[in-house]
């Protein structure tokens, strides 16, 4: 599917919006393509609040409570603006009222490389994990984000955590069905070496360092997790015993983000690795790449680094 998660999500409601009278759209002053093309054919259904995320989901628990599935699309980053509105007027009244809220975050991660770090997303896993009754959801990719549409239907708030760019495919589109336990392998080799979690546009970085490694003939399991919240751990679990673990993340490590949930999961002993963005801001305004690069996350070296942790595991146990 060559085009990007956004749109991928856009599609998705358009289609909807021509069946169902009960989905209204919200826009933070975010414009693209589709979203003309939505305001365009469903004038009464879909308001542009301006550049104002605080009352763009003001407005959008209102509407809900009046029965409304509610999409609400802005920026990634700005919606940490609106902090507090989602905490008491989404999280804390979901408890006591039906609502049906997904919060559509383009540019996750560094996506908008040359925005620089106004415009780079690395706190909202954490923060949105830390807050009730919100559904974290991190496509890999576009075949991925138009499955989690299948998400919107259920009561409840999400938060789509999508890149702005077009992502090298992981899925076929024909083949890939939403899974209900909230990841999916993609690759499992007969005897592992090590389990390599990943989530977002990192899962196609870990993809290439799994290819990496087995060029050095160390096979990894890669874990693709799409869901940061209420995904099935348990069953997740069963997949990480006895192996090193190497988790990947465009998010700040040790922070609540993946490597929280790994950590948790663990056996006592048992060696797990985070690789993400470290505890500082980088402005030298590169593109993706030259960004990650500069926040160490280079494929070559991450693969230099996990077979020298493996080589001394080994020496360890032996």
């Amino acid at each position: 599917m060559n085009a990007s998660m956004r749109d991928a999500i856009l599609n998705e409601v358009y289609k909807d919006l021509q069946q169902d009278e009960e989905i209204f759209f919200l826009s933070a002053d975010f414009g693209a393509p589709l979203l003309d093309q939505l305001r365009r054919d469903f004038p009464q259904r879909f308001l542009n609040v301006g550049i104002a995320e605080q009352n763009l989901v003001n407005v959008a628990a209102g509407l809900a409570l009046e029965g409304f599935r509610l999409f609400t699309y802005a920026i990634a980053p700005f919606y940490l603006r609106a902090l507090e509105q989602i905490r008491n007027n989404l999280c804390l009244l979901s408890q006591y009222r039906r609502l049906n809220v997904n919060m559509l975050a383009v540019g996750a991660g560094c996506s908008y490389d040359m925005a620089g770090p106004t415009h780079h997303c690395f706190e909202d896993i954490s923060v949105l994990r830390s807050l009730p009754g919100i559904e974290v959801v991190s496509p890999s990719d576009t075949v991925a984000a138009a499955a989690a549409y299948c998400l919107t239907k259920k009561e409840g708030l999400r938060y789509f955590r999508l890149d702005s760019k077009i992502i090298e495919p992981l899925y076929v589109q024909e083949d890939f069905i939403w899974p209900k336990s909230g990841w999916h392998l993609l690759s499992n080799p007969k005897e592992p070496d090590c389990c390599l979690l990943s989530t977002g546009y990192m899962s196609s970085m870990t993809a290439q360092i799994a290819r990496l490694l087995q060029e050095q003939g160390i096979a990894a399991r890669h874990i693709d997790i799409l869901q940061l919240k209420y995904l099935d751990e348990e069953l997740l679990k069963k997949q990480l015993t006895q192996l090193p673990l190497f988790s990947f993340e465009e998010a700040y490590i040790g922070k609540g983000g993946l490597d929280s949930i790994l950590h948790k999961l663990r056996e006592p002993g048992q060696n797990l690795k985070p690789y993400g963005i470290p505890d500082r801001f980088e402005t030298s305004h590169g593109n993706r790449r030259e960004t990650l690069k500069a926040y160490g996350l280079c494929p070559e070296k991450i693969v230099e680094e996990i077979s020298k942790i493996l080589i001394k595991s080994k020496s360890d146990t032996d």
